[in-house]
């Protein structure tokens, strides 16, 4: 301050003056009467005086000297002769103390959350936008929430705070979660819920407000009529502050949601609210978890739930309750008209209390949501909800994940596919899916309609089971992406996915690889022909290919328009069966050039097969033959047909059956035809 002075006394006709600094403490910048004297003795043509000057408090007990900051500020030559208006805020998100004049900063329209004081009216405030003009001065916008949890806030600080919402009529939620506060800012903070009429949530949580603390507030829900959300969760309050809550809930007729999660009630402090929801018919939604609820609270409330009309929501996760307080549970749910919500999630009970519930809800029309998992349901309890699920139209949501029974998972997904419209993905790899859970599973599939991407991969799933799947899947419609990779896919499976692909069902994505049968990787690849793949080379060398195999490639061949000029098919079982499929393939094949056939089963009418293809076929120059079972007979239905065939140039028949009568006749087609051979091979 001492250099500004010494600044500004060389400008005694100054008229205009704005100063914007952040100090490092509390100084003489922030003193107005220094400011007043400097400006009467230096400055007396001054006509306009802005001023923004802050410094950090580091402590929410700073609010406390705001009042001493503004006094100096309430003087007649601020606020008549001169009037300019002077506040003083407390800035919860730095922790910064802040002086500013209300021109200052005018065009922004929020600032972080504050208490503020002005010189105007001496009056604390809580608010989250600088005043807009000198004329409303006093006048506030309207805010919905005073967010100020995580702030180390200390009970000190919500005194002032306090001071602030007993004169602020526009806040409709205040969080205080995280701070430091106890049963004393409590006190404060309840103390002005009694007045204030606007304030509709209170969240708390986690502090340390314990019985005491929850006196204070039950006391003030006695005389608010506007709060409607009090969060205490994660807080110390026992069975006695449950007691004084319940008291506070039979005279209340707002409050619509208590969240008492994670503090230490147990069934006594559960007798008590449950008590107060008989006759509440404003209260919509109760969490009491974890608390310790066990079997006997579980009673209590269920009574209540019989006489309570306007309970929607009541959350009991992580509690003690077992199979008699679910049984409890039901009996009021077959009652109870209102309740939509009900979360039972990790708590004690197994297949008897899965048989309860689906025996109520064999008959609530009210139910939407409903959370059971963690717990101890069995594959029987499943099946007893899987059986009310097929009577039960209301329930939207089911949790069953986290149980021991293995159909639990997927009851859970068989009622998301039926009621999630947004449910559209599912990868079920790595489940190693039984019989049992692949008949449960395809059921549900089959009368999917939304679900557009199913991945398998991974599950070892029998030959039985991924038939059962499969066979759903045929009837399913919408499904576009299918991964089956990597299962026990036989031939029965894969030729239901061969029809499928036949009748031009058409997946974006189809995975086959790495099954047993051989026919899914022909299938797979169809698949690929009728994408508009353009596939000029076909490998399928020892990927166990048989007669069926053969059959169904060669259909493909033949149906798809392919243009494919290399198929390798050497090292698998095709015998003469198969290779007859694939030489009337061939017959009508133009693009085909190379086919190799090595190591294979041909005997004398697979090569009879072939040598009448190549009557026909013009375009084929390489066959190679090498390592089957032909022998003098298939050479001569080979050499008859070669000395009309004018395209093959290279034949590979080493490693057959070859006498020298066959290799005789061989001989006797090299000297007389008139097709250059660059190679043909005869070892044996």
């Amino acid at each position: 301050m001492e250099h500004l002075e010494l600044l500004l006394s060389h400008t005694p006709i100054l008229r205009h003056l704005k100063i914007v600094s952040h100090r490092k403490e509390c100084d003489s910048m922030f003193d107005g009467y220094n400011w007043e004297q400097f400006i009467c003795d230096r400055l007396l043509l001054l006509d306009s005086f802005q001023l923004l000057v802050s410094y950090t408090s580091g402590t929410t007990d700073g609010i406390a000297t705001l009042e001493t900051l503004i006094a100096p500020f309430q003087t007649p030559y601020w606020l008549y002769q001169k009037q300019w208006f002077i506040t003083c805020a407390y800035v919860f998100e730095s922790q910064a103390i802040e002086l500013y004049t209300t021109a200052v900063n005018s065009n922004k329209s929020t600032i972080p959350s504050r208490c503020e004081i002005s010189a105007t009216d001496g009056i604390y405030h809580v608010t989250e936008e600088l005043v807009k003009s000198e004329k409303y001065a006093n006048e506030f916008e309207v805010h919905s929430t005073l967010k100020l949890d995580g702030k180390s806030i200390t009970d000190k600080g919500v005194m002032y705070l306090c001071h602030g919402l007993q004169n602020n009529n526009t806040y409709i939620k205040i969080n205080l979660q995280n701070n430091k506060i106890g049963d004393n800012a409590i006190e404060y903070l309840a103390s002005a819920l009694q007045d204030n009429k606007t304030s509709a949530q209170s969240d708390t949580s986690p502090v340390y407000i314990t019985d005491k603390g929850a006196q204070y507030l039950a006391m003030a829900l006695i005389y608010n009529k506007a709060l409607i959300n009090l969060d205490l969760e994660y807080n110390q309050i026992e069975d006695d502050g449950a007691k004084h809550f319940a008291k506070a809930l039979r005279q209340n007729t707002t409050l619509s949601i208590l969240n008492l999660r994670n503090n230490s009630i147990g069934d006594n402090g559960v007798q008590f609210l449950a008590e107060a929801l008989k006759t509440n018919a404003i209260y919509a939604q109760l969490d009491a978890s974890p608390v310790s609820v066990t079997d006997k609270g579980a009673q209590y409330l269920a009574i209540a739930l019989i006489h309570n009309k306007a309970l929607i929501h009541l959350d009991l996760e992580y509690n003690q309750i077992g199979d008699d307080g679910v049984k409890h549970f039901a009996k009021a749910l077959r009652q109870n008209t209102t309740l939509s919500i009900l979360n039972l999630g990790n708590n004690h009970f197994s297949n008897n209390g899965a048989k309860y519930l689906a025996e109520a809800l064999m008959t609530n029309t009210v139910l939407a949501t409903l959370n059971l998992k963690g717990n101890n349901i069995g594959d029987d309890g499943a099946h007893h909800l899987c059986d009310a699920l097929l009577v039960n139209k209301t329930l939207k949501k089911l949790e069953l994940k986290g149980n021991p029974g293995d159909l639990c998972f997927f009851v859970e997904v068989a009622h998301r596919l039926q009621h999630d419209k947004g449910f559209t993905i599912l990868k079920l790899d790595n489940r190693k899916i039984n019989d049992k859970e692949a008949q449960y599973f395809a059921e549900t599939l089959k009368t999917s309609n939304t679900l557009t991407e199913l991945s398998l991969e991974n599950n070892g799933s029998s030959n039985d089971a991924m038939a059962c799947i499969i066979d759903a899947i045929m009837s399913n419609k919408t499904l576009l992406q299918l991964n089956l990779r990597n299962n026990q896919i036989g031939d029965d499976g894969a030729n239901c996915l061969a029809k499928l692909i036949q009748n031009n069902r058409i997946f974006k994505k189809l995975k086959l690889n790495e099954n047993p049968s051989s026919l899914c990787k022909i299938v797979e690849m169809t698949h690929r022909l009728q994408h508009g793949k353009t596939l000029t080379t076909l490998n399928f060398a020892k990927s166990k290919i048989n007669d069926k195999g053969a059959h169904y490639l060669a259909e493909t061949l033949r149906t798809n328009n392919v243009t494919v000029t290399t198929l390798t098919l050497e090292h698998n079982q095709i015998g003469d069966a198969g290779i007859q499929y694939l030489a009337e393939s061939l017959q009508k094949d133009h693009t085909l050039i190379k086919l190799d056939l090595c190591s294979n089963s041909i005997g004398e009418n697979g090569a009879k097969y072939l040598a009448d293809a190549l009557i026909i076929n013009n375009t084929l120059t390489i066959l190679e033959l090498r390592n089957n079972h032909i022998g003098d007979e298939g050479i001569q239905y080979l050499v008859e047909t070669l000395q009309e065939n004018k395209t093959l140039t290279h034949l590979d028949l080493s490693s057959n059956n070859i006498t020298d009568s066959g290799a005789q006749n061989i001989a006797q087609l090299l000297q007389h035809n008139t097709v250059n051979y660059s190679h043909c091979s005869l070892s044996t």
